[in-house]
């Protein structure tokens, strides 16, 4: 078994869409947020292993990346930094509603 422990560094607010639940992509929220003057980032995107370089690299690739890949088409980091005003969380709150 293994446990992962997270700490926060407070630089990252990412969460991870599943469209089946919420009923839009990640990449359908991203544009959403965008037309709206909302930066969100696609993180861990593309995911290295999608590069022309380690792709059909075996040598380099020597693990299953099923669960990275999952988790790099449907995360999404949303901003959070020092100038963040609770006018905007409440924004970003009711596009992502």
């Amino acid at each position: 078994m293994i446990l992962m422990v997270f700490h926060h560094n407070y630089s990252y607010f990412p969460i991870i869409i599943d469209e089946q639940e919420y009923g839009l992509s990640r990449d359908a929220l991203y544009e959403k947020l965008r037309e709206n003057n909302v930066l969100a980032r696609r993180y861990f995107y593309p995911l290295i292993t999608e590069f022309k370089l380690y792709k059909n690299n075996h040598k380099t690739i020597q693990h299953s990346s099923d669960v990275a890949k999952s988790i790099s088409d449907n995360v999404i980091c949303l901003p959070m930094h020092h100038e963040l005003d609770l006018k905007d969380v409440e924004k970003i709150m009711d596009l992502i509603k």
